[in-house]
């Protein structure tokens, strides 16, 4: 019902406007008060408000799509200013923890430490990804982790361990939560990490699940064929980054891969690979996909979306079978320009949450 969208839109005001204070309620607490474990708590908090927020805007994209997307929760870009917000007091939080060691070095600190520190650079504008214990999401979390952080000779072993654990959801995430965050622990958590996920055995049996469960192309069309092109291809880059090649089973994966096309598309095949009795290679097949999707997309362009208000509409997102009757959703009040918009909203609100 509209009413229970209106509900869970302004819970997401109420989170995005908890987020936006988390740096603010910090320093109320005075520079002396400020400690690594103050900063600790905050970071918690935020990512537990986040991952709330996240699951509440797949529930309305889910179940109010109809009446949601000529809401001004999506027109507006409401998720994504909160990511921003989210994002922004999460790189705050780290920075102010990263700046502590070097307030409370005292004259224990040689003078060529503390010019070392002040010479290092910020890091990159990179966001990390977020590592939840996904078998096939740890070999691209585990390289680009190593390259931002674990490699960077500027970054104490207590920081790379804040961002590794910053990093972490899920059960990626209990497995180092009771580490300390303390520089011997670093090494010791991403070693937990790497005897727990760097397993080929279930990479490749994640990587094939995937790849079969594909549905077949529905139709011929670009789109259709394009999916099944993208999955083909990083399904073997997948495999070739923890070393384990198709080559031994390459007449399986192409006779697989041939078997998901619509009939007319292996028809085309058949008369690609001409008379020849040697078994195709995945270089001819990927050849072929790639030169058929050409075909495709010269002959069928792709039609610009025209926005539709119809309940039939065929590029409307699927909602439950009984649908409320649409009313119009009341905005917020905006608590800094007293206008009728959320707080995210407002034009003044932004200017002065700028990074």
């Amino acid at each position: 019902m509209s009413i229970d969208m209106d509900c869970l839109i302004f819970a997401q005001d109420d989170l995005q406007t908890h987020m936006a204070s988390t740096m603010e309620n910090l320093n109320k607490l005075g520079k002396t008060n400020i400690t690594v474990e103050a900063i600790e708590v905050r970071l918690h908090r935020l990512e537990k408000i986040w991952e709330k927020f996240e699951k509440r805007h797949d529930k309305l994209r889910a179940t109010f799509w109809e009446d949601l997307k000529t809401n001004e929760y999506i027109k507006g870009d409401f998720a994504g200013l909160a990511e921003k917000t989210y994002l922004s007091q999460k790189t705050k939080l780290m920075k102010m923890i990263s700046a502590l060691p070097m307030q409370h070095a005292g004259g224990n600190s040689t003078g060529i430490e503390l010019s070392s520190a002040r010479q290092r650079t910020t890091l990159p504008r990179i966001q990390l990804p977020h590592f939840s214990g996904k078998y096939a999401d740890w070999p691209p979390f585990r390289d680009l982790f190593r390259s931002v952080i674990g490699m960077d000779t500027s970054i104490s072993d207590v920081e790379k361990l804040y961002y590794l654990k910053a990093s972490l959801k899920g059960e990626a995430e209990l497995l180092v939560r009771n580490l300390s965050t303390i520089s011997e622990n670093y090494q010791r958590a991403w070693n937990l990490l790497l005897e727990h996920y760097e397993n080929k055995r279930l990479l490749v049996r994640s990587y094939f699940s995937t790849f079969t469960a594909l549905p077949k192309m529905k139709s011929e069309s670009a789109s259709e064929l394009k999916r099944i092109l993208q999955c083909v291809v990083s399904t073997i880059s997948a495999l070739e980054s923890i070393e384990q090649p198709i080559s031994s089973c390459e007449d399986l994966f192409v006779h697989l891969v041939v078997e998901l096309l619509d009939s007319r598309s292996r028809q085309d095949w058949e008369d690609f690979i001409g008379g020849t009795s040697k078994p195709a290679t995945y270089t001819e097949v990927k050849e072929f996909l790639e030169k058929r999707l050409q075909t495709l997309e010269a002959l069928h362009p792709q039609k610009p979306e025209v926005a539709s208000t119809k309940s039939g509409d065929a590029g409307a997102r699927p909602t439950r079978a009984h649908h409320a009757q649409k009313q119009e959703v009341k905005r917020g009040r905006c608590s800094l320009c007293k206008k009728d918009h959320f707080l995210m909203l407002c034009d003044s609100y932004r200017e002065k949450s700028k990074l």
